[in-house]
């Protein structure tokens, strides 16, 4: 049987999940709807019979659907559509972004030596300290964030710094001027390591941001890499005229 996915390191039933929680999750399925018997969907994906119910099991584990004998599998009416996490383009609504929300430390080290930053989005500082973190908000974490903090900028609040977000605390002190702000943003899957700390599937879709924040020489005083949840985070972009 010839299947229609391609991911040969993720067993088909979990890629199968995905696609159905995907369908949930959007809305294409909705509440108390009934899903498509076993056989349609063994046809629209080209697996058997074990895969799906395999599949459905994932999905019957999470509470997003119910399966009743005799009558058929239908999408419960008690699971809650998670929140979005709306990513701003405006400075303003970035900072208004991280109130209410949490943030767990994972891990802290120095980084020395040349570090690569694509062409237009500042020039390395010499000495970062980087800070990894998982954010969150309510019962949810919605992204793994790997931060490199100017080792110069670190030093004047260095417990501060690895306790509470990280750019709030910079427009808290005067010696330090964000003179320049960019951001770039990739699509990609979840690895190893961001499946755990999220909670989600391998391979699960992701955003990566790259957000650079400059002094007014043009170093690159801050270099967060964020990795966000795709089912939680949405980037709204406003279309000046």
């Amino acid at each position: 049987m010839r299947h229609a996915f391609k991911d040969r390191h993720t067993p088909l039933y979990t890629q199968a999940a995905m696609l159905l929680r995907h369908r949930i999750t959007s809305g294409v399925w909705k509440k108390d709807e009934q899903l498509p018997v076993i056989e349609t969907l063994m046809a629209e994906f080209g697996v058997a019979r074990t895969t799906i119910r395999q599949a459905l099991g994932l999905l019957e584990e999470e509470g997003l659907i119910q399966r009743a004998r005799g009558r058929g599998t239908f999408v419960t009416d008690t699971w809650d559509k998670p929140s979005w996490l709306t990513l701003d383009t405006s400075w303003a609504s970035f900072l208004r972004t991280l109130e209410g929300n949490w943030s767990k430390l994972i891990n802290v080290h120095d980084e020395t030596g040349f570090l690569d930053i694509e062409a237009g989005l500042g020039v390395p500082a010499a000495d970062y300290r980087v800070i990894s973190r998982i954010h969150g908000s309510g019962d949810n974490a919605y992204a793994v964030v790997c931060i490199r903090l100017d080792r110069e900028c670190y030093e004047l609040a260095p417990k501060r710094f690895e306790a509470e977000f990280i750019i709030p605390v910079m427009e808290s002190l005067d010696q330090i001027k964000i003179s320049s702000a960019k951001q770039v943003l990739t699509i990609g899957v979840a690895d190893f390591e961001v499946a755990e700390h999220l909670e989600i599937a391998i391979n699960a879709p992701v955003g990566r941001l790259r957000r650079v924040l400059c002094d007014d020489k043009g170093k690159a005083i801050y270099i967060g890499d964020i990795t966000y949840r795709g089912d939680l985070v949405r980037l709204e972009m406003n279309m000046n005229r």
